[in-house]
């Protein structure tokens, strides 16, 4: 992938018209980029996001919640613990028995047997759940960086943005 901005050019004795762009990704005729208007919108648009974000905060978390539900899949997990405690019970009350018939053996190795596809199934689905994980790990960063942001900004904090 062809990232479009990136710092291209220094114009020597006056960095405020430094390029910032990749002139094979720039399409012909369209206006160069300057370091110092993409920094000045950059700025702009921080300062009206922090100034805006106590409003926009609940809509912002509602769009995460419907983004990263995770909801059927902890519900499909529930029931597959559910189902692995009842077989782990329903064996530990076998496996306590001083003998076991030829039926209690066959039906031990059948919960054995399905206890260990059922929890491999619940690592799968849980599995699933870790790049939602992530990504709300990555909003809640977002959000504090937002909320961190102090004004009046005289500098744009590049390391927040």
């Amino acid at each position: 992938m062809k990232k479009y901005l990136h710092v291209k050019q220094k114009v020597k004795d006056n960095p405020k018209y430094d390029f910032v762009e990749n002139e094979n990704a720039r399409k012909p005729g369209s206006p160069r980029i300057y370091s110092r208007d993409a920094t000045h919108v950059l700025r702009k648009a921080t300062i009206a996001l922090a100034r805006n974000f106590c409003d926009l905060e609940a809509k912002f978390d509602k769009q995460v919640k419907e983004h990263l539900d995770t909801s059927h899949y902890d519900m499909q997990m529930a029931k597959i613990a559910e189902k692995i405690r009842s077989y782990k019970k329903e064996y530990l009350i076998l496996r306590q028995k001083p003998e076991l018939d030829e039926a209690e053996h066959s039906l031990m190795y059948e919960l054995e047997e399905t206890i260990i596809k059922l929890s491999i199934r619940y690592i799968k689905i849980e599995d699933e759940t870790i790049p939602f994980n992530d990504k709300l790990i990555r909003f809640k960063d977002i959000k504090k960086a937002i909320s961190s942001i102090q004004l009046p900004m005289d500098e744009l904090p590049i390391d927040t943005i």
